[in-house]
């Protein structure tokens, strides 16, 4: 498909907006919808009506007729009001950057959850826009066929939009439960939790699938694309000396994320919130990566998870295209494709999460010997001497632990 993006110019930093349309530019390209062209036009605000002015809209619709176009792309999110003129007008599909975005999440999302969650997302956007060339849009999306072009048609079929809103949200809350349950015995575990954050096509993915590189385990899906994946993923990794903790991969953020799709994704975002500490992966060869960070810090803070410690991982090094970047603190520059600093960030990782814990010098009577089995078991041991009266260990333990080996200590 071919398309024309069209975007207003009301920005006081000139480079939001050509980072916007580059961005827009990809996504269209995630859709398999070529951008042939670029109409831009500077005012004080988008159009109330028309979102472009009357001479820009003229100049649309030739390029539209000469070059033809299969779908116009608007920038921003186009008012209900915006779209029932322009569908009028415009003899072609019509989108925005909503649309679109909603489009790639309906496309990759893979599991019962994420399937429902873009639906009630893609309901509630649509629901204020049914009047026009968007009702029979509805109908294919909502799953029940919602046409008609009277008042009281429309109203019918409002109607059974929310309805069937409201019967997906009631089955995304047995589905939080359900996931509540399985957090609940991660909590019991006492296994720490280090979340995956960032922009899309960042690299959070390849990293995942680093760590279960020789293990049985099901990768996640990776692709230099963006939202390649959509669902979030949890996956146990064991390292030496007992070092464990659960690594999630979550959904990648991007500019402007359609609030419905926010709203509909919190639920699984807030897994988040839990993490021990985030791993702010941060794609260096993009030269929009400062902008990057930013709307994922600013997400990070509506969730309530800017308290949690961070690192920044400045991923695709091998791409040197980082030598302008102002760095963020703490930080680790990797490249999660070519394995470079892969074991350093493991490192990081692994300092960071125990640098609370505790060092202790344990002895266990040999009647006891399967509790130090137990020990050996779960935690760090430095080293293990056997006695004449038992077995004496010097052994790194989390703090929420010591009362697994409170009898034991030594005291000095």
């Amino acid at each position: 498909m071919k398309s024309i993006i069209v975007a207003v110019d009301y920005y006081s930093n000139l480079n939001k907006l050509n980072n916007l349309i580059e961005e827009l530019i990809e996504l269209n390209k995630a859709c398999d919808i070529e951008t042939m062209y670029q109409l831009i036009q500077k005012l004080p605000q988008p159009n109330s009506t028309s979102y472009i002015g009357k001479g820009k809209l003229g100049e649309l619709l030739h390029i539209i007729e000469q070059e033809a176009i299969d779908v116009v792309v608007f920038n921003e999110e186009l008012t209900p009001t915006q779209m029932k003129y322009l569908s009028t007008v415009i003899p072609c599909e019509i989108s925005d950057r909503t649309g679109i975005i909603l489009k790639i999440f309906e496309e990759r999302a893979k599991t019962r959850e994420a399937k429902l969650q873009v639906e009630v997302a893609t309901l509630h956007y649509l629901l204020p826009r049914l009047v026009g060339g968007n009702a029979e849009k509805i109908g294919q999306l909502g799953g029940s066929g919602f046409r008609g072009s009277g008042e009281k048609q429309i109203e019918l079929d409002r109607r059974k939009i929310r309805d069937r809103i409201a019967r997906i949200n009631r089955e995304l809350e047995e589905s939080g439960s359900k996931r509540k349950v399985q957090k609940n015995k991660r909590y019991r575990s006492e296994i720490p939790i280090v979340a995956l954050v960032g922009y899309t096509n960042s690299g959070k993915s390849t990293i995942m699938n680093h760590y279960m590189a020789n293990k049985d385990t099901k990768k996640v899906f990776e692709e230099d694309m963006l939202f390649a994946s959509l669902q979030t993923s949890t996956r146990l990794v064991e390292l030496e000396d007992n070092v464990k903790f659960l690594l999630i991969d979550t959904v990648g953020f991007v500019q402007d994320l359609p609030k419905h799709l926010f709203k509909a994704f919190r639920s699984t975002l807030e897994e988040i919130v839990e993490a021990s500490l985030l791993l702010q992966v941060v794609d260096s060869s993009n030269q929009l990566c400062e902008d990057q960070i930013e709307v994922t810090n600013s997400i990070l803070k509506e969730l309530k998870a800017d308290h949690i410690p961070m690192i920044y991982v400045y991923n695709k090094v091998d791409l040197n295209k980082y030598g302008l970047i102002r760095l963020r603190q703490p930080n680790i520059f990797i490249s999660a494709k070519n394995n470079i600093n892969m074991d350093i960030l493991t490192k990081r990782i692994v300092d960071e999460l125990s640098k609370n814990d505790s060092y202790q010098k344990i002895k266990i009577p040999y009647e006891k010997i399967e509790d130090f089995i137990k020990i050996s078991r779960q935690l760090r041991i430095l080293s293990t001497k056997y006695l004449d009266d038992g077995v004496y260990s010097e052994v790194i333990c989390p703090i929420n632990k010591l009362y697994f080996i409170q009898e034991y200590i030594l005291v000095n």
